[in-house]
């Protein structure tokens, strides 16, 4: 049969009138012909439009009347092709799964001494489940019913060679966003047999991209499963698919990194010691738009609070890969790469911050801060935020402030205020990165970085925000205030500013947070407290 080819040219060959006449031989009193009528179906019908067009005419009908019929050979023709048409379809598996006792039809078959059998009835179950109600008064008919059988079935299908190549991929539609049956998984031995494929030599593409999907999908939410995958010493092979020729291979190489990306330190270094950084940085250039996204993502969580990755990730040239996808006019990737500069900087030593300055032109800052998406904005001015953010006992934070200042050529604080602005209609998150930012600024810079940011507008702005801003605001405002009036010897400007937000009403705010303090939560209640203290101590040193 040419449908049996992996070859046969599936997409096209089957017009709407070869699909109704293939419909019309499922219900033929020939055995054979009915189920080649359904091989056929199964294989020729994989664009959306050839599924809905086989529906339309009555196709499913006529398959779920060939799978009540006692031959085997038939029913399993008829899950197959069904197993084809609820792939990746919503409305087709509605239609299905709401078919007077298909799951009682299909549920047997999970049983069925032949692996292909089962497969075929694990594979339609899982596509049929997310159509499925969340409850029921009858037994098996619920979505977590219908799960909860596939799953034993699956992990024990991973080892037969039959069917071997197609199970995790069905594996990895049945667990995703559902921990539980993740857990459930991990405790069926999932993860150690999965990654013993991968340790394979004859692990074919095809297995490694369904191995590698299903094990990102395992570890996506569960640190005990990602410390699994690490203990089964396949974190090279992982590393080493994201330089496969497939790109699929790839894909799911990246989405199984990035799911081990979210691991504690001593998971993530398992993959600095596999050098990770350098295919990870060619994944960036990758000819496929998803590789370029999911590797993207997958930086923002390795640079994440843990140096070593940051620093492998400067000598692997990928700082200026970064830098060229903030200008992408893909969002999801301009996104992607902001985020991870934001991240990259975040607690970060004097030279990655002043490698960021250099490779990152403030006119492309400005710009991501003005980006049509909200989110890349958000992530633009948390880049700012911890550019001047727990900075290391061995660097100079005022030198830092400096080269902040100078990189931005003077117009960083106007840029700041105009976002803290409460007449603007800047979303409350950005409001918050933008005061943080001139908080730490204020924090650790010279006394003028602090006169700078009073003369360039921002003590209104406080007074109205501590007035009219949500916890969240009022809290990062009052943060400002403190940094800005806190007095000492390197700090001679101290009265003056204390003078300037008087002036501004921001005492007087402050005072009448403190009347309410009830209404504040703790943190905000003691940081009230200490603003006005330091207004208190001021007054009394002037006195």
């Amino acid at each position: 049969m040419v449908y049996q080819s992996p070859a046969a040219p599936k997409a096209h060959a089957l017009t709407t009138d070869a699909l109704q006449r293939l419909v019309v031989l499922l219900s033929s009193d020939n055995r054979s012909v009915a189920e080649v009528a359904a091989r056929v179906l199964a294989r020729g019908c994989e664009t959306p439009e050839q599924k809905l067009a086989v529906a339309d005419v009555g196709g499913l009908g006529g398959l779920l009347r060939l799978m009540s019929t006692e031959e085997l050979p038939r029913r399993e023709a008829a899950v197959d092709a069904l197993a084809t048409l609820t792939s990746g379809s919503n409305d087709i598996s509605r239609r299905v799964a709401d078919s007077a006792g298909v799951t009682a039809q299909l549920l047997p078959l999970l049983k069925s001494p032949s692996a292909p059998v089962r497969f075929l009835a694990a594979c339609c179950l899982t596509n049929l489940a997310p159509a499925m109600p969340s409850s029921s008064a009858q037994p098996s008919q619920s979505a977590e019913d219908i799960r909860r059988a596939v799953l034993p079935v699956l992990a024990k299908l991973l080892a037969e060679p039959e069917v071997r190549e197609e199970v995790p991929h069905v594996l990895s539609r049945l667990l995703a966003n559902n921990k539980e049956l993740q857990a459930a998984a991990a405790d069926a031995d999932a993860v150690s047999k999965l990654a013993g494929f991968l340790r394979r030599e004859d692990c074919s593409q095809r297995l490694k991209e369904g191995t590698l999907h299903a094990l990102s999908t395992l570890c996506a939410d569960r640190e005990a499963s990602r410390r699994l995958l690490v203990d089964a010493e396949v974190v090279g092979a992982i590393v080493r698919a994201l330089d496969d020729t497939s790109p699929q291979v790839r894909l799911s190489a990246c989405a199984c990194v990035r799911s081990l990306s979210r691991s504690a330190k001593s998971l993530r270094a398992s993959m600095v010691d596999q050098d990770v950084a350098a295919p990870l940085f060619r994944c960036l250039s990758d000819a496929d738009r998803e590789v370029r996204v999911i590797a993207s993502a997958t930086l923002c969580n390795l640079v994440l609070d843990f140096s070593p990755v940051k620093q492998a990730m400067l000598s692997a040239g990928c700082l200026p890969a970064l830098v060229d996808l903030t200008s992408s006019p893909d969002a999801e990737l301009r996104l992607n790469a902001v985020w991870a500069l934001q991240n990259l900087v975040y607690t970060a030593s004097a030279e990655v911050r002043s490698a960021v300055c250099s490779a990152l032109s403030w006119r492309a800052v400005v710009d991501l801060t003005n980006d049509m998406q909200t989110d890349v904005q958000e992530r633009a001015l948390n880049m700012l935020r911890n550019q001047c953010a727990n900075i290391l006992d061995k660097d100079d934070p005022k030198k830092l402030v400096q080269q902040l200042l100078q990189w931005s050529c003077g117009e960083l604080f106007g840029l700041l205020i105009s976002r803290v602005d409460a007449a603007a209609s800047h979303p409350v998150s950005h409001r918050v990165h933008a005061l943080y930012a001139l908080c730490n600024i204020a924090g650790a810079g010279e006394e003028d970085s602090r006169d700078g940011m009073l003369a360039a507008g921002l003590s209104p702005h406080l007074g109205r925000l501590l007035r009219e801003g949500s916890e969240d605001v009022r809290l990062a405002a009052v943060w400002t205030v403190i940094n800005l009036t806190s007095a000492g010897e390197a700090r001679p400007g101290a009265a003056k500013r204390v003078a300037a937000l008087r002036e501004a009403c921001v005492s007087a705010m402050l005072a009448n947070l403190s009347q309410r303090s009830e209404e504040l939560g703790i943190d905000l209640r003691e940081r009230v407290k200490t603003a006005l203290d330091n207004f208190v101590a001021h007054d009394m040193f002037t006195e």
